[in-house]
């Protein structure tokens, strides 16, 4: 699954990214009561909508505006 995630990132960017970073330990902490969540709801809602926006580019091989996307 990583490599398909920096293939996607890639794609998207148009160019490799340069740097990573992990938040997978940092959920686990914030759900555990020890640190704040890294990041926001909406933020969260966002990437599932900016990813939703990809997929349905990918598959109609049309652009699609993020404006009529994102909430």
């Amino acid at each position: 699954m990583m490599i398909h995630d920096f293939d996607m990132a890639n794609f998207l960017m148009g160019d490799a990214p340069v740097t990573v970073s992990a938040v997978g330990t940092s959920i686990v902490d914030a759900v555990n009561g020890d640190t704040a969540l890294p990041v926001t709801l909406i933020e969260g809602v966002n990437a599932l909508d900016m990813a939703q926006a990809a997929t349905l580019s990918t598959h109609n091989n049309k652009t699609v505006a993020l404006a009529g996307v994102l909430t």
